[in-house]
């Protein structure tokens, strides 16, 4: 989850995920700690900014590798 946030913290835009119906932002730690992501969660990178496009594409790739 570590290695999430500090990708995360590379853009601009603001990054928010969400996990079961709780959407926290993506560039703390303790948030995205409680929203429970685990192997095979159904997981949504949302993204407002200039590099938003690419954000979500990047961090949605490195949420799919997650493993328990």
């Amino acid at each position: 989850m570590e290695y999430l946030l500090l990708k995360a913290k590379e853009f601009e835009s603001k990054v928010e995920v969400e996990n079961e119906g709780k959407k926290v932002n993506g560039k703390s730690l303790l948030k995205l700690l409680s929203i429970g992501i685990k192997n095979g969660s159904e997981v949504t990178v949302h993204a407002e900014g200039p590099d938003a496009e690419q954000a979500v594409e990047v961090l949605g790739e490195l949420l799919a590798t997650i493993r328990d």
